[in-house]
């Protein structure tokens, strides 16, 4: 295919330290509009929060988010991909690790992120890719 995730990344991601409230990180992702939180650690990607991560982790175990911070919830380590990495490539690693967003990186430094849904965008647009994108699924 030859796309890039460098091509179809969002560069407006959100970051937030270790010892962001998790009730902070929630109130960010609702005015950001978006469905996950990089967690840095000294300007360095080393987690992420997600919606799923705030359902499971606390509200199904009925914990107190007020007294919980992003490193008690994100999930670690962080699993991402180079700003050159393929999008097939990418998504393959999405289907395998289960997981919707994929933070690019590069040289510890967070470039962007891309999504499952960004993912599934392109292949509509390329029939190739799209064939390749079932086949992927298909396996799962």
């Amino acid at each position: 295919m030859g796309i890039s995730v460098g091509e179809v990344m969002s560069k407006r991601v959100v970051c937030v330290e270790t010892d962001t409230p998790l009730a902070k990180i929630a109130r960010v992702m609702r005015s950001k509009n978006v469905g996950c939180v990089v967690v840095c650690e000294k300007g360095k990607p080393v987690g992420v929060v997600t919606e799923w991560d705030i359902m499971r982790k606390v509200i199904e175990r009925n914990l107190d988010p007020k007294k919980l911070t992003a490193k008690d919830v994100m999930s670690k380590p962080l699993i991402w991909v180079g700003k050159d990495t393929d999008v097939m490539e990418a998504l393959k690693i999405m289907v395998k690790k289960k997981i919707r967003r994929l933070p690019v990186v590069e040289k510890d430094k967070l470039l962007g992120i891309v999504t499952l849904a960004d993912l599934f965008s392109i292949a509509q647009e390329h029939e190739e890719m799209a064939a390749e994108v079932e086949k992927i699924v298909e396996r799962k």
